[in-house]
């Protein structure tokens, strides 16, 4: 099966799931305090994140750049070192021993280590933030499209910037021979 179709199939899910929940949620005869609290926008005298009251607009900021700054940080961590663990640390082919060679062991450790700790740092203020008010989830989704898409432009800018220069190359070598030929 081809990833695209992979990616789609889990895009239907999510429009399933998604509209499940807006006829549930809008449907319910659950109307207590506690249900409403979860689909407000802005601070609030009772919105809490980890023991912290968002109650003023300055909170509510710092908090929304918090987001976005650690964001940031985890698509750095979980589409860069993650991935960088996986194709070099765990790889086990022949070419993945010649990299680890390269590796300096500390380095791999270190690197591994703070992967695993910023993991399990993030899940726990995550799970704070995203169950706190809906506007924090909408935040999330939104930061987190945009670095992810920024770090995947940044790859294809690079993959692309490497197939120019290997096809000017390719030219030069063709001319080269051109000339060769000619002498």
């Amino acid at each position: 099966m081809k990833i695209i179709n992979v990616s789609r199939i889990i895009t239907g899910w999510i429009i399933c799931v998604t509209f499940f929940l807006a006829v549930s949620i809008t449907n319910s005869e659950n109307t207590d305090d506690s249900n409403i609290k979860m689909y407000r926008f802005g601070p609030h005298d009772d919105l809490y994140i980890i023991g912290i009251c968002i109650n003023t607009y300055k909170k509510y900021i710092i908090m929304v750049l918090y987001l976005i700054i650690n964001t940031c940080f985890r698509n750095m961590n979980h589409n860069i070192i993650g991935p960088w663990i996986t194709l070099n640390i765990q790889d086990n082919t022949e070419q993945g021993k010649i990299i680890k060679n390269t590796i300096h062991k500390f380095n791999a450790f270190e690197i591994s280590n703070i992967n695993t700790i910023y993991y399990w740092f993030d899940w726990f203020i995550y799970i704070h933030l995203l169950l706190a008010q809906i506007d924090i989830v909408l935040i999330e989704v939104g930061a987190d499209l945009l670095t992810s898409n920024t770090i995947t432009w940044w790859y294809l800018k690079q993959t692309s910037e490497e197939k120019d220069e290997q096809e000017k190359d390719e030219e030069k070598y063709e001319q080269l021979e051109i000339e060769y030929e000619i002498v």
